[in-house]
Order: structure tokens, then C-alpha cells, then sequence
């Protein structure tokens, strides 16, 4: 016969099952402290113990690697600041967490003078996901958040930390850097060029998403799953044929075989994962080899100069000349311009104009000539240039 009783039991209390003879069922579950606190209330949490489900419910969500590590490494940054004035993370519950010392938090980062207020705000951003998670999911009361806003004004730490170039790339320096570009390089700057694609757009196409033969492109922007549909330019097209007849790696594993871009061991250009020990690991091959190629082209990179800047190539020269924001919008894939995107349904059209308008540039300058005479095969583009 069951029966069963209430259990009091170092910050648990739970129903346990008991046989009549007076034997648990539920014995194996409370040999010891870790497998004891399944059965604890958010309440009794500790802080540590918080950011720890907090972590594992984002995983579940689907979050991706880098944020996960992102979460991980800035809360740590957090909970280790806290420790040095007396707080045990260990011991002590978000109930303890009070106003000061949230405030004397943001006002160390704000003091920091090697961090910008953007990388200020990211640091506060995971804390206050943290606490908003808290809230909305376990009911757990916290300190006013105003207590740790966001930075909002970039003279609060003007000056502080080491300024990333986030500029677009001239057409001068373009034009170097397709004469230096291999079949590789020069498919992944037309990309970027022609797309607006970053690193992960262009490590996630797929085969299926291209029709070489219509000269388009469809993807979905793995960040905000905005949906993209582009035309593909003539030079674009040829040497994405000739990287996938002659350069693409073979896949090392069934799932990869979908991809466009495969390096010479068989992997995605770009990769990231966490390790079953919480290792996080990544490879950015497109990052790696834009920095190389600048080197190769004899060009001095700015300081934060990426792949990551032929998204702001593209963005910067689809606005010149143009009044109409849609355009940017259409070209990088972002959601807003906020409501009109559920009236316009000109999304497909002004992505086609956004591209005219920057291949209409690039044909002013020497770049066609450059990937005609080394690369592409078909005369229409040399023709023109004649």
C-alpha cells in the first residue's frame, strides 16, 4: 500500500512516496545535495543557482552558441564583481540582491575606461535579462531596473576603450582587394556586395537556396528570420559556378552536404559550438580570410575592420542617392522600418532596386574588369566594359 507524507528538507519541500513498511520510492532521489535541490523553490535559489537555470532555459530555447557564451561569460563577469564586496553568489538569493549594488555596478562600468559604453551596455544588457527572466517566468521580485539602465549616451564614457572602425569600404579599396582575392574570396565579397550578406548569412546558404539559372537568391536571415529575395549579378553568378564546380571542399559529414561554402577539410566556413564540459569553441573562416586578404592587397585594416563591413558597404551604398530607407531595409533584412513592414508589400522590389543601384556603382569602377580577365568566362560583362 502507498502512502504519502510531507517532507521538510534543506530548502525543498515535496510530497515523498513511502510503502507501507515504511520504504521510500523515492530513496534514490535524495542521496544527495545536487539531486535534492531538483525538488527546491525558485525562492530559495541562489544567485549562482539562478544564473545556472537561467543558462539551461536559454539553451532549450534555442539560443545560439555565441549567446550562450556571451550569457555565461558576462554574468560570471557579474557574480565575480559582486563576490569582491562580500556577496555570496553561493549562499545568498536574488532577494538579496538590493538597489546598491546593482547602481554601484553600472557605475564601476561606467568608471572603466577600458570598455566603450557599447560594450558597458552589453555587460548590463545580460544582467538585466537575467533579472527580467527572473520575474516573468519564477515570479522573483528584484530591485527597481532603472537602478541599472543602459547607457544612453555615449559622452558618459567618451573616450573610454578603443574605437572600432565600423566605416564602409571605398570603392578604391575594393577595387585592391578583388585584384588580391582568390575564386574564394572574390564569391564571398560579391556576396557581400551584391547581398548585404555577413559571415552567417554566407555560412548558412544552402545550395537550394540559390538558382544559378534564374540569377537569384532566396535566404532567410538567420537573425532576425526575415525572409530575403535577391537578384544575382552576372559576375555574381559566374564565379559562384566556378567556386562550386572547382573550390568547394566535400563535406565531412551528411548534414554539411547542403551547404554552399565547404573548406578544403570538409567543414563549414563557419562553425560554433559548446563542448559537454561548457567549453565554447568557434571557427570563422570568412573573418580569417578577409583579414589575410587585406594583407595581400597591401592595405592597412582599420582597427574592428571585418568581413562584417561589406554589410555596412552595401547598406552605406544603397542609401547614397536614395531617399527611401526601405531600400536599406530591404538589402540587410531588418524588421523595422517598425509597422509599415505590414503595409508594404514591396519588400522583393525595392531589395532588386537596392541592388541596381550599387551594381550601377561597381560598374563605374575597375572591378568587373578585374573578375572578367581573371575569372569569369562570359563576355557580356567585358563587353560592357568596353
Amino acid at each position: 500500500m502507498l502512502a504519502y507524507e510531507r517532507v521538510n528538507c534543506e530548502n525543498c519541500i515535496f510530497d515523498r512516496c513511502v510503502m507501507s513498511n515504511g520504504q521510500l520510492l523515492l530513496f534514490d532521489l535524495l542521496e544527495n545535495k545536487k539531486q535534492r535541490e531538483v525538488f527546491s523553490l525558485p525562492e530559495m535559489w541562489s544567485i549562482d543557482r539562478l544564473c545556472e537555470k537561467y543558462y539551461q532555459f536559454k539553451k532549450t530555447d534555442g539560443c545560439s552558441c555565441s549567446f550562450l557564451n556571451s550569457s555565461r561569460r558576462h554574468l560570471q563577469y557579474f557574480t565575480d564583481w559582486v563576490k569582491q564586496y562580500g556577496f555570496d553568489t553561493s549562499g545568498e538569493k536574488l532577494s538579496d540582491l538590493n538597489s546598491v549594488i546593482l547602481s554601484d555596478y553600472r557605475q564601476y562600468l561606467a568608471e572603466n575606461t577600458k570598455i566603450s559604453v557599447v560594450t558597458a551596455n552589453v555587460y548590463i544588457a545580460h544582467v538585466r535579462m537575467l533579472l527580467f527572466w527572473a520575474e516573468n517566468i519564477h515570479g522573483l521580485s528584484h530591485p527597481p531596473m532603472g537602478v541599472i539602465r543602459l547607457f544612453r549616451k555615449n559622452k558618459v564614457k567618451k573616450g573610454h576603450g578603443r574605437k572600432q572602425d565600423r566605416s564602409a569600404i571605398s570603392w578604391d579599396e575594393l577595387e585592391r582587394l578583388f585584384v588580391a582575392a582568390s575564386v574564394v574570396d572574390t564569391a564571398l565579397l560579391l556576396l557581400g556586395l551584391n547581398c548585404g550578406f555577413g559571415n552567417t548569412d554566407i555560412a548558412t546558404l544552402k545550395l537550394c537556396d540559390i538558382d544559378l539559372e534564374a540569377a537569384t537568391v532566396s535566404h532567410e536571415r538567420p537573425k532576425t528570420g526575415v525572409a530575403r529575395n535577391f537578384g544575382l549579378w552576372p559576375e555574381t553568378v559566374e564565379i559562384l559556378k566556378r567556386y562550386i564546380e572547382k573550390h568547394r571542399g566535400k563535406p565531412a559529414r551528411e548534414e554539411f552536404a547542403e551547404l554552399v561554402f565547404i573548406n578544403n577539410l570538409g567543414n563549414p566556413f563557419c562553425w560554433e559550438r559548446i563542448d559537454e564540459d561548457g567549453t565554447f569553441r568557434r571557427s570563422d573562416a570568412i573573418k580569417n580570410r578577409f583579414i589575410r586578404l587585406y594583407k595581400r592587397a597591401g592595405l592597412q585594416r582599420p582597427y574592428g575592420r571585418g568581413f562584417y563591413s561589406m554589410r555596412h558597404t552595401a547598406a552605406t551604398q544603397t542609401a547614397l542617392g536614395s531617399n527611401d530607407p526601405s531600400h536599406v531595409q530591404a538589402i540587410l533584412g531588418h524588421q523595422s522600418l517598425n509597422a509599415q513592414k505590414f503595409y508594404r508589400h514591396d519588400q522583393t522590389q525595392k531589395a532588386k532596386q537596392a541592388q541596381q543601384k550599387i551594381h550601377d556603382q561597381l560598374k563605374e569602377t575597375l572591378i568587373p574588369r578585374i573578375i572578367g580577365a581573371r575569372y569569369v568566362s562570359f563576355r557580356g560583362c567585358i563587353e560592357r566594359l568596353k
